[in-house]
């Protein structure tokens, strides 16, 4: 067993060869591969999930809520996952988007 003493180019036997562990798989799959589901839907890093809410503030930034509004509150601001008017950059390639309606009283049409 030649280890850590063997080159890239030398076949290895024996598990604990760094050289064999550093050499690239052919049986690899390619990151674009690696970040879909079984179902084919994007993973880690391009499955988002988006919750969507909205909001009233007051003049110094502190939220209002009235809670004696018998028809559930309706904000003037919009937020997603508690920002108002983020932004994402993205790759050019498909994304999943997973949405969470967190408003109590207000209906989305996506």
């Amino acid at each position: 067993m030649r280890g850590a003493q063997c080159s890239p180019d030398e076949k290895c036997s024996g598990s604990d060869c760094s050289a064999a562990e550093a050499r690239p798989s052919s049986r690899r799959r390619s990151a674009s591969t690696r970040s879909l589901t079984a179902a084919g839907l994007p993973s880690g890093p391009f499955d988002i999930p988006l919750a969507v809410q909205d909001k009233s503030f007051a003049a110094d930034g502190s939220l209002v809520y009235d809670k004696e509004e018998e028809d559930g509150f309706l904000g003037d601001k919009f937020l997603v996952n508690g920002a108002i008017q983020p932004r994402l950059r993205v790759k050019k390639r498909k994304y999943r988007f997973r949405f969470l309606n967190g408003s109590n009283a207000r209906f989305y049409r996506l």
